[in-house]
């Protein structure tokens, strides 16, 4: 086995990616275009039914019907290891976004973190982790500080590596 031969290989393998994930930065309009569901905040605990009828009071204070949900993205939640494209677009009710929020609104999350939550009210703009009792608030606040843009694509399982190497690597 050649060492070296490995080694430039492995280093243009981190360069391609490094090249790839600035180029999608670039043309999705963020900084985050990839990232990784890292939490069971999106998770639904039971098939959609069951749930459904767990979650209906804490949607209905939104005025969120089970069929508004239901034409909703991701209406069968998101879970841990799921990765997730973003982009920045137009954001609506019932959207998945990405964004950093304010300092103390969660345990153990930095604000260089990222969150992944449903956008609950437009006006003004609140999101919820579908999984969660309540809005992502703090102190009467919205705990978003800026958005890194929507959730277009979820593809599940995918997002594992990018835990792995964000673990590893204590970024």
């Amino acid at each position: 086995m050649d060492v070296l031969k490995e080694m430039k290989e492995m280093i243009f393998a981190v360069a391609v990616a490094l090249i790839l994930y600035n180029a999608a930065s670039l043309l999705f309009g963020t900084h985050v275009p990839v990232t990784a569901v890292v939490s069971t905040s999106m998770e639904h605990t039971a098939q959609f039914g069951g749930w459904w009828t767990m979650k209906e009071r804490e949607y209905s204070a939104f005025n969120v019907t089970k069929e508004e949900f239901l034409s909703y993205p991701y209406n069968e939640g998101m879970y841990v290891g799921d990765m997730v494209l973003v982009m920045n677009a137009t954001i609506r009710k019932g959207d998945v976004i990405v964004y950093h929020p304010a300092t103390g609104c969660f345990d153990s999350v930095k604000t260089t973190d990222t969150i992944i939550h449903r956008v609950v009210s437009t006006e003004p703009l609140l999101t919820k982790g579908d999984n969660n009792p309540g809005p992502d608030v703090k102190n009467g606040k919205s705990c978003i500080v800026s958005i890194e843009g929507k959730a277009v694509i979820g593809v599940p399982l995918l997002g594992y590596p990018r835990m792995l190497l964000f673990r590893m690597t204590g970024i």
